[in-house]
């Protein structure tokens, strides 16, 4: 037996009659349809939006440079790795908190991207600087040194102080 000849065999088994009534494809085509709108109005929904009410505690800044401090008086003590980490998310909460921009769940290149028309474009200079040196070191294990950590902590606490006071000196409206 062929190949050739299974499947002339295989055609020449009638479908059931259920198969060829049409009210069967009238029920599927409703009922894929009636799955398709479940997963629109309660399916998983991966975009984050950020609230429009400002989150309870100290400002964002005083709070970033609270935590900044902390971490440049222990950096000495920290790996090149762990001070990027906690340096990047200081800044990246930083950042969502103070310009309501969904950052802490995007990647350096797709902040920056959904930026360009918030914040000028000096700020996004550095600001791509200090996360792409974290990226760096935090994922592609680029070596830093204690020095080179420590000149990104003071760079972020720059970037936060000129940030507040660029943003405390516009007026409203």
């Amino acid at each position: 037996m062929t190949n050739q000849t299974i499947i002339e065999d295989l055609t020449l088994i009638p479908p059931p009659l259920w198969w060829q009534n049409p009210w069967v494809w009238l029920g599927l085509a409703i009922f894929a349809g009636a799955l398709c709108l479940l997963w629109k109005l309660y399916g998983s929904d991966t975009t984050f939006t950020p609230s429009p009410e400002p989150i309870p505690g100290p400002p964002a800044d005083e709070e970033a440079l609270r935590l900044l401090a902390a971490l440049k008086a222990r950096h000495a003590q920290m790996s090149a790795y762990e001070v990027s980490i906690e340096c990047s998310e200081i800044l990246r909460r930083y950042l969502e908190a103070r310009f309501g921009v969904p950052v802490l769940y995007q990647t350096t290149r797709e902040f920056l991207a959904g930026v360009k028309a918030t914040l000028p474009e000096d700020w996004r200079g550095s600001l791509e600087g200090f996360l792409n040196f974290f990226d760096g070191v935090k994922f592609a294990r680029e070596p830093a040194s204690a020095k080179e950590t420590l000149e990104a902590i003071e760079g972020s606490e720059r970037f936060v102080r000129v940030s507040s006071a660029m943003i405390a000196q516009e007026p409203e409206g």
